[in-house]
């Protein structure tokens, strides 16, 4: 994040956003004060959601442990699966 300083008693932090000249946050921008509103190009966490993916874990799952699949990259799905600490 940005440096932060003292100036009396109030701490300031200096971010890399208003180093850029940005003033405020932008009103289009989702906040906790927006109830609902989302960032561009993502959904709300719902049961449909926790559906899909509990079906993708599965599938890769079988992909894994199906030997006929010769040409799966296994090694590599287990590395992405780790590093993104998901367990299926």
């Amino acid at each position: 994040m940005g440096e932060s300083f003292r100036r009396s008693t109030a701490l300031f932090v200096v971010s890399p956003l208003h180093d850029l000249g940005w003033r405020e946050y932008p009103a289009s921008w989702p906040a906790s004060s927006k109830k609902g509103q989302h960032p561009p190009g993502t959904a709300p966490f719902t049961a449909d959601v926790e559906t899909a993916i509990q079906r993708q874990k599965q599938k890769i799952k079988t992909m894994l442990a199906d030997t006929s699949l010769t040409n799966f990259p296994r090694e590599e799905v287990k590395q992405v699966l780790d590093f993104w600490r998901i367990s299926l």
